[in-house]
């Protein structure tokens, strides 16, 4: 578990410190992100310096990366954080903060359970993190459905990055909803209703890797266009069987609900503080760090650069040494794959003949945004055995 750092220095915000150049860099950034040039975004984005530890210039370069192959659920569910980071209406995000404050945090706020280096990060680090402010601000406020409006860009989204999202247009009007976690065949998992026990398809992105089945969770279900046909819309809110339950059977007053039951200590006093997401998975960012035997989603003592290399490691040896472990982990993994990180120099010590069949196993598991990489993989350790044979 990671330590509050002692500040070495006095504090002073980022965007104190961002000088015109930073800020007409962060501008293009934002244009490009509305065009849909990831790569050009990225490009932008890390002229800034003190966006370098950024989550959200990692979630680009993974979106650049991808390009083309960004499957429509992935355009969607960025689409979900443009929201939030393009409001137009700074009253929005204002309004979400203070219902989210005097519901989610009644009793208020655990500054050591945000593990702050400062005491002033705390208002960034709620509205980054706390479910229910983004919640009620992509959604119940409009700020998914103000987003997709057909305005003109450069103000507006491209109209063909809104068709990538395929279905995301009916992602605004979706319910709020109780369920327990139910059975996993293949890539499909299934949500149970929390009151009447039906059962609903979803394509699955993991969340059995952070939960046990039969846990309950608040969530919306929102229209793709892969198999099922639904996914959850971000990671649910793990919450108990009462909670669930009443939300199913009134999700209109789900804020209020969850709010009363956190003010009356039936839900845990912070609950609703969840680790920075993964846009690619339902796990946390980073989730990989367990395969190390880490908490997942909590940061490491260690920077995360330094521990890439094990974690490829360590899954490696899963696949060569129990192989009938690895699909339980498979989103873990995939996100491994995917991570900025682990970049082509980190991965050459890995491309030997000794550790082809280990590829060739994961690239059979991995969820298929990782799956290129693993098979590249098997292709460099198998010409790897020619040269050396």
């Amino acid at each position: 578990m990671s330590r509050r750092r002692k500040p070495t220095r006095p504090y002073r915000s980022i965007a104190s410190q961002m000088s015109s150049e930073h800020h007409e860099a962060f501008a293009a950034s934002q244009a490009a992100e509305l065009r849909g040039d990831w790569a050009a975004a990225l490009r932008h984005y890390r002229r800034v310096p003190m966006f370098r530890d950024s989550t959200y210039g990692e979630q680009l370069e993974v979106l650049a990366a991808l390009g083309d192959d960004a499957p429509g659920w992935l355009v969607a569910r960025w689409l979900t954080v443009t929201a939030r980071r393009h409001g137009v209406d700074q009253r929005r995000s204002k309004v979400a903060f203070e219902a989210g404050m005097a519901l989610a945090h009644p009793h208020g706020v655990d500054l050591e359970a945000l593990d702050l280096t400062y005491p002033e990060q705390a208002t960034s680090q709620l509205w980054g993190r706390d479910w229910m402010m983004r919640q009620l601000e992509v959604y119940e406020l409009g700020g998914l459905r103000d987003l997709l409006l057909p305005v003109p860009p450069p103000v507006g989204l491209a109209p063909e990055l809104v068709e990538r999202g395929g279905p995301v247009t009916r992602w605004g009007r979706a319910a709020m909803g109780g369920y327990r976690i139910g059975g996993l065949d293949d890539e499909v998992r299934t949500l149970h209703d929390a009151r009447s026990g039906a059962p609903r398809e979803i394509l699955d992105l993991g969340l059995g890797e952070q939960v046990d089945e039969g846990t309950h969770v608040l969530g919306r279900l929102v229209p793709v266009d892969d198999e099922p046909g639904l996914v959850l819309e971000g990671p649910p809110l793990v919450v108990d069987e009462p909670t669930a339950a009443a939300v199913a059977g009134r999700p209109p007053g789900w804020a209020e609900i969850v709010g009363t039951r956190i003010a009356s200590r039936r839900l845990p006093l912070g609950c609703t503080l969840q680790p920075d997401a993964s846009l690619t998975s339902d796990l946390p960012h980073r989730s990989w760090v367990s395969l190390l035997g880490l908490p997942m989603g909590e940061r490491p003592d260690q920077r995360p650069d330094t521990l890439v290399g094990q974690a490829v490691a360590a899954a490696l040896r899963m696949a060569r040494d129990r192989p009938e472990r690895v699909s339980a982990h498979r989103h873990r993994i995939g996100e491994l794959m995917i991570d900025p990180l682990l970049d082509h120099e980190r991965l050459a010590r890995f491309a030997t003949p000794q550790h082809l069949l280990a590829w060739d196993h994961l690239a059979d598991a991995v969820p298929a945004l990782a799956r290129a990489r693993c098979q590249e993989m098997v292709v460099w350790c198998d010409a790897a055995g020619e040269a050396t044979g």
